[in-house]
């Protein structure tokens, strides 16, 4: 199954990538399948157990963190911005105290068909560590969620943009209802996915985790503390392949680059980054 981003539902037979952003070049079309990755690098390190720590903010020296419980809801904490989309009939990401992972209160996502506007933080906090690092997040998709009835729907929940972007946590969702998971950037070019195997859009908090590295173009995935082994990648020192420089900002929030019918109500909590892997609990 192939990913299309168009802003329509490609169908599954559909043999080209087309870039997210409406109006831009399709050409050199990628599979998000594409067999040309080369995977784990041999040395690379083997599958950690999840370390034991708590959820929120409290209590821990994390190089970044943001449990969203400072801001009233409606609003966004301190030094977050809502930064922009292509839908101008959407809403703004706030706070809300309709669900939360830990404490109180989350982020909940912009609502609208496509191009959601995300909300933006400087990651300046993370200095050096800022292209080598370990992130957190938690996210909760409303269920039922819309399923395609042909093609797939392309999400992204968390990006990091520098130069670029990077989308650290995406998912692409099939007929089915399964969805797989991927590291992507916008011309498609980078990176593979995994087999549609998941179903999280299930109204449940689940926890990803990532680690990225620049001066390797390196990247791993967790779901709920097990590493997704098919999507980890090492491209080399020298490699831009994935476009992993000097991130400035994260970009967290749903984002979808097809037209579902409905729009997909998500939230989000307890995101952290550190130069050391984070942990579920």
């Amino acid at each position: 199954m192939l990913v299309s981003c168009t802003g329509e539902l490609a169908t599954e037979e559909d043999a080209s990538v087309a870039r997210d952003a409406p109006g831009a070049d399709t050409t050199s079309p990628v599979d998000a399948f594409s067999s040309t990755d080369s995977g784990p690098a041999a040395d690379a390190p083997s599958v950690l157990d999840a370390p034991s720590a708590g959820s929120g903010c409290a209590g821990h020296d994390y190089l970044f963190c943001e449990d969203f419980e400072s801001a009233t809801p409606g609003s966004l904490p301190v030094g977050w911005s809502v930064g922009g989309g292509w839908q101008s009939e959407d809403t703004q990401p706030e706070v809300s105290a309709a669900h939360a992972h830990g404490g109180s209160q989350s982020l909940r996502s912009s609502l609208a068909i496509s191009g959601q506007r995300r909300a933006e933080h400087a990651l300046d906090d993370l200095g050096v560590s800022r292209g080598v690092h370990w992130g957190r997040v938690f996210y909760r998709v409303e269920a039922p969620a819309f399923v395609p009835s042909s093609g797939v729907v392309h999400n992204t929940m968390l990006a990091l943009l520098g130069g670029g972007e990077a989308r650290v946590v995406d998912t692409v969702i099939g007929t089915s209802g399964d969805h797989q998971f991927l590291y992507n950037i916008p011309d498609d070019s980078c990176c593979v996915g995994s087999s549609y195997d998941y179903r999280t859009y299930d109204g449940d908090w689940h926890c990803a985790e990532w680690q990225v590295d620049r001066t390797t173009q390196s990247y791993r995935f967790f779901l709920d503390g097990a590493e997704v082994t098919d999507i980890a990648f090492s491209h080399g020192a020298g490699s831009t392949r994935a476009a992993m420089d000097e991130f400035q900002t994260v970009a967290l929030g749903w984002r979808n680059y097809q037209t579902p019918d409905v729009p997909y109500d998500s939230y989000f909590d307890d995101l952290a980054f550190d130069d050391v892997r984070v942990g579920c609990e």
